[in-house]
């Protein structure tokens, strides 16, 4: 099995801020094998952000399903358009002992908002895994950015290197399935 860290220095291409931990400090880890992951996504502040995963799409637009073994995350979900637009983002909660299924047409990132490790088991096919992490670096992130705020806990805001950003949909009391498709 792969065991691969991801450092804050790593994410900074897709932060919010610059205000952030020592680079070499792990974000999170991936432990793989073909057609399954875990990822544990440490709960830590990232400037004003949650930690989260740096994102990507499927290039093959396949499914993936995540299922939550330990903590209390959220799931935030984008698709693009042909020509790059976003035309829906949703956020889903991602709480122990929850599946979500992410569409393969979706650009998906994990974020903790709990105070203890988020781990996530996903299961994918292994002669299709292919994404694109490029998308997300020339945005900074996905569209929304999920923060601190003192009254509710979390707050997202809108990510300003995306134009004309559809209002963000989001399902706060479970886990969320798009049924193989994000619209």
């Amino acid at each position: 099995m792969e065991i691969r860290v991801k450092t804050v220095g790593e994410l900074k291409p897709v932060l919010k801020d610059s205000n952030l931990p020592p680079d070499n400090l792990p974000a999170y880890y991936m432990l793989g094998k073909p057609g399954e992951n875990i990822t544990i996504l440490l709960p830590q502040m990232l400037g004003e952000e949650f930690s989260k995963t740096y994102g990507h799409y499927h290039l093959h637009q396949t499914e993936e399903i995540y299922t939550v073994v330990y903590g209390e995350g959220l799931i935030l979900l984008q698709k693009v358009n042909p020509a790059g637009k976003v035309v829906e983002i949703r956020l889903a909660t991602a709480f122990k002992g929850e599946t979500v299924k992410i569409p393969g047409d979706c650009g998906h990132a994990l974020i903790n908002i709990g105070a203890s490790p988020l781990i996530t088991v996903d299961n994918y096919n292994p002669q299709l895994e292919e994404h694109d992490y490029d998308t997300v670096t020339a945005k900074h992130g996905l569209g929304y950015y999920i923060i601190k705020d003192e009254e509710s806990g979390w707050k997202a805001e809108a990510n300003p290197h995306y134009q004309n950003l559809p209002p963000l949909k989001d399902n706060p009391s479970k886990g969320l399935s798009f049924d193989n498709r994000c619209l």
